[in-house]
């Protein structure tokens, strides 16, 4: 049983323009979500430039961040 999905933003999560999340991962992200997955960011981001993208996602449980 998956409980927990972790992913990086850079060259993983976010599209070429280093802020957007495609709709089919926000799609993907809310379903797991609605099965009781936590979702976790993981970036050697700091906090100040974390995506307007993801920020914008109401479904991040943690986020991992320099």
């Amino acid at each position: 049983m998956i409980k927990l999905i972790a992913t990086d933003l850079d060259g993983t999560l976010l599209q070429a323009d280093s802020v957007t999340v495609s709709d089919e991962n926000i799609a993907a992200f809310r379903a797991a979500s609605a099965h009781g997955i936590k979702i976790v960011i993981a970036s050697g981001r700091t906090h100040g430039v974390f995506s307007e993208g993801v920020a914008k996602l109401d479904i991040v449980d943690y986020a991992i961040m320099s």
